[in-house]
């Protein structure tokens, strides 16, 4: 890819601080990050052009890995090659990997001794509730094209709650199968090693193992953070039993406030597996991807994206994860709402999301700041 002059001018640091400076305003969830350097870069500074931005948008929400991150990423290549593009990445990812970590060693060593901690946890938690179903109505809308993809999501459904089916099979298989049901020819894409990865995990040892999990949740997150957040279910809380489902909702409510993507719940899940070995290695396995698509695969994927041959496949699997959001929802609903006030907390959070369109980081903050409040008068 030709850099150009202008971002061959560019040095590594400054690239790092201007995208430390993004991570550090990283609030709500994947559209106003994207915005955020859409806005910046895009428009006022013109790192690349309308077209350009809208097409790589476009691959990397296709492909698995958290796009914002993602296009952080690219967008430092743009500007000062593979250097520039890590440094970038890195640089986006900083501020809420360090606050993670810190969060979660409060959580972990002093847990409910922390003040208003019980009511945070417990007003966030109906919201977290609210934000799943509330992403999970849209993927759908944008997933379910045709009766044959709510059938694949039903059915991952149901392999992933009653079967409990490995979600690496439930979605390659599913996916292979819509491609070959709508394409009627031999899939070539090499993603079956993946497979024999995931049956091989349980001889390993556990660092190992949690590196390897969190690696294939790094490749297999179409869609987004949701998606992560019910593949990290299913594995570290219902197959290796690292954590307790309330553990993991408490990861995810703490993760909603924090500048980063929701993947970062990762991290915080390691944390509590594992310290601070398991928080690191956790956080490598999810973001591996997003940066090697975008440092050593970036035409590949974006020539894969753009065949058609290759839509059937996407297409299925990104049917898949709705069910397997559909089943985390339901293993993760009944602990958010102990009382009627959790409900009318989590109905309220729903309204502002869906009819209302109320920013995501407002409506987590504010339940934070009213869980604290409440906490402090002894209502909750």
């Amino acid at each position: 890819m030709d850099l150009g002059p202008d971002a061959r001018a560019s040095s590594p640091l400054a690239i790092f601080l201007r995208f430390l400076r993004f991570g550090l305003q990283a609030w709500g969830g994947p559209i106003p990050q994207i915005a955020m350097m859409h806005r910046e870069l895009v428009e006022k500074e013109q790192w690349i052009d309308e077209a350009t931005f809208r097409r790589v948008l476009a691959v990397y929400q296709a492909i698995p890995g958290p796009e914002a991150n993602e296009l952080a990423v690219y967008f430092g290549y743009r500007r000062g090659g593979r250097l520039g593009g890590l440094l970038a990445g890195l640089g986006f990812l900083l501020p809420g990997l360090l606050l993670c970590l810190v969060v979660a060693t409060l959580y972990v060593h002093h847990g409910s001794s922390l003040p208003g901690i019980d009511g945070l946890l417990y007003a966030v938690k109906p919201v977290v509730i609210a934000l799943i179903l509330h992403a999970l109505i849209r993927l759908a809308r944008n997933a379910f094209t045709n009766d044959a993809l709510a059938h694949v999501g039903i059915a991952a459904g149901l392999l992933a709650g009653l079967a409990e089916l490995n979600f690496v099979f439930t979605l390659l298989g599913l996916g292979l199968l819509y491609y070959v049901a709508r394409r009627a020819s031999r899939p070539a894409l090499g993603l079956a090693p993946l497979g024999l990865v995931s049956l091989a995990l349980p001889t390993l040892p556990t660092l190992l193992v949690l590196f390897l999990f969190f690696l294939q949740v790094g490749l297999f997150t179409f869609g987004g953070a949701y998606t992560a957040i019910s593949l990290i279910q299913e594995g570290a809380v219902a197959r290796f039993g690292w954590i307790t489902n309330q553990q993991f909702l408490d990861a995810l409510a703490l993760s909603s406030l924090l500048p980063a993507p929701l993947v970062i719940a990762g991290t915080f899940v390691g944390y509590i597996a594992f310290g601070l070995p398991g928080a690191l290695l956790a956080t490598l396995g999810i973001y591996l991807p997003a940066f090697a698509f975008t440092l050593l695969a970036h035409e590949p994927l974006s020539r894969l994206v753009e065949d058609p041959r290759t839509h059937d496949f996407f297409d299925g699997v990104t049917a898949a994860v709705i069910g397997i959001i559909a089943v985390t929802l339901v293993h993760l609903t009944p602990p958010a709402f102990p009382d009627a006030l959790s409900l009318v907390l989590g109905v309220a959070a729903f309204a502002a999301l869906r009819m209302f369109h109320v920013n995501v980081a407002l409506v987590v903050l504010s339940a934070a700041a009213l869980g604290v409040a409440l906490d402090l008068v002894g209502v909750v």
